[in-house]
């Protein structure tokens, strides 16, 4: 089932999911280090993950069999499979980059490597200093997505919540 136009692993997906599989996915995470990275910087969409998961370290899944998760407090399906998804995600990406060994993998959001591609083309006009301002400035508005206009009311638009910082005030 797609969210927000990407392949995601469904609610039905999620409860098929066996203890051997977890283990190999999250496995592959504890292999390149990614215990303490946050699932919401994974995740397709942070409408489709609980707040309360967007700073839970992907290492705090990774330590637990999928029995442990499931028993959490507060982890009903719709929970758990978000987690799934992200930790399905990942293992999809991480295993295909380890048949390159030669090769690296840096994982980021799409908008990222378009932001990158923008600063390398224009060239000597957006080096150094001033490339990274904007480089903030999009990390900014990433960590203030996916907050609902019934929070801030009618005028704000949907996913800012940085209305009046520095460098979306123009934006929002």
């Amino acid at each position: 089932m797609p969210v927000n136009g990407h392949p995601a692993l469904g609610e039905a997906d999620a409860a098929n999911v066996s203890e051997a599989l977890w283990s190999q996915w999250r496995g592959t995470l504890q292999r390149h280090g990614l215990g303490h990275e946050m699932l919401g910087r994974f995740a397709a969409s942070l409408q489709d993950l609980p707040r309360a998961l967007w700073r839970a370290p992907l290492g705090v899944y990774a330590g637990l069999s999928l029995a442990e998760i499931r028993s959490l407090k507060a982890h009903g399906e719709k929970r758990v499979g978000a987690v799934l998804a992200i930790f399905a995600n990942l293992h999809g990406i991480l295993s295909r980059a380890e048949a390159c060994p030669h090769l690296t993998a840096k994982i980021v959001p799409s908008f990222v490597t378009r932001i990158e591609s923008w600063c390398s083309s224009l060239g000597g006009g957006l080096r150094g200093s001033r490339c990274l301002w904007w480089w903030g400035c999009a990390v900014s508005l990433v960590a203030g997505c996916a907050v609902s206009t019934t929070r801030y009311g009618r005028g704000r638009p949907r996913n800012c919540v940085n209305r009046g910082s520095r460098c979306c005030s123009n934006s929002c």
